[in-house]
């Protein structure tokens, strides 16, 4: 085993580091109660309170302060709007405790809690003429940020460069057209997907955790999910065909449903459209994997 100093920050803001040890060739993925402690705990302790969305407004200093220890990238989403992409967030990976899927996973257990908790790392909420929009190019410029914070993190194959994954974070980023529908902003240039996959196996071991967070991420809403808000930018089947596998779809299903409920956590209103959004969810994936058979 390798040991390893990962830059983070303390409690005031101050420079620190994060002492822990790596495999010097595979690179696995840290355990992430072990990076995050406390982190989870504190978020059941939320649930038990008689408003839930309230309560975790409430917590977000507390939640935020463990994950920016090790990740000070994530800062930039508790702060202004973006807070409301924090409380996401930890409202996602609530949902994703709770979820079946996640329960029997096994020691995929760590792979999705990396990938819900990183998931929007770079999301933004824009504003045009006084309204905030939404941001369907975002899933591809957080993977691009988490590539750095795994770069830091010392997660790369042997030999890859902080210049390489810089290239390849940019390349994720600046994979964008215009809104089809000409709606705000920008979608995803799925022309680009396939190259960005590969791109990534080149960073990053293909057949490790750390791979599998990152390809999660770059994909988290580019397969049909919730019929009533389908992606901005679908992959083709061929797209898909090219660049996705059922291992891969089998960690993003409860990546995508721990996403779309944690909008109706802990709305006894919302239960009926969360298990309708949920049914979803799993037919379109269902669909997608016999596509992959």
């Amino acid at each position: 085993m390798a040991s390893s100093t990962v830059p983070g920050v303390n409690g005031d803001g101050a420079a620190a580091s994060v002492k822990t040890s790596l495999p010097s060739s595979t690179r696995e993925l840290p355990p992430f109660e072990a990076w995050f402690p406390g982190l989870l705990s504190r978020l059941a302790s939320v649930l038990v309170a008689p408003e839930v969305s309230g309560a975790l407004y409430e917590a977000l200093p507390d939640l935020a302060s463990i994950v920016i220890k090790t990740v000070p990238e994530f800062e930039r989403i508790t702060q202004n709007d973006e807070r409301v992409v924090a409380h996401h967030t930890f409202s996602a990976l609530l949902a994703l405790l709770g979820l079946p899927e996640f329960q029997a996973a096994g020691q995929d257990k760590n792979i999705l809690l990396w990938a819900i908790l990183l998931h929007d790392v770079s999301k933004e909420v824009p504003t045009c003429h006084g309204k905030k929009q939404r941001d369907p190019a975002h899933p591809f410029r957080c993977a691009g940020q988490c590539a750095r914070i795994f770069k830091r993190l010392d997660l790369c194959l042997d030999g890859v460069d902080e210049a390489s994954v810089e290239a390849w974070a940019t390349a994720a980023s600046s994979a964008v057209v215009p809104h089809p529908d000409g709606g705000y902003g920008h979608v995803h240039d799925n022309s680009k997907v396939a190259e960005l996959c590969q791109g990534l196996r080149k960073l990053f071991c293909p057949s490790s955790a750390v791979f599998e967070v990152l390809w999660v991420i770059m994909m988290h809403q580019s397969l049909p999910g919730v019929s009533a808000w389908p992606p901005a930018a679908p992959l083709s089947a061929a797209q898909t065909q090219q660049t996705c596998s059922p291992r891969l779809v089998s960690l993003l299903l409860p990546t995508m449903l721990a996403d779309s409920s944690s909008y109706q956590l802990g709305f006894a209103s919302a239960t009926k459209d969360r298990l309708v959004f949920e049914s979803d969810i799993r037919k379109n994936l269902a669909e997608v994997q016999r596509l992959l058979e």
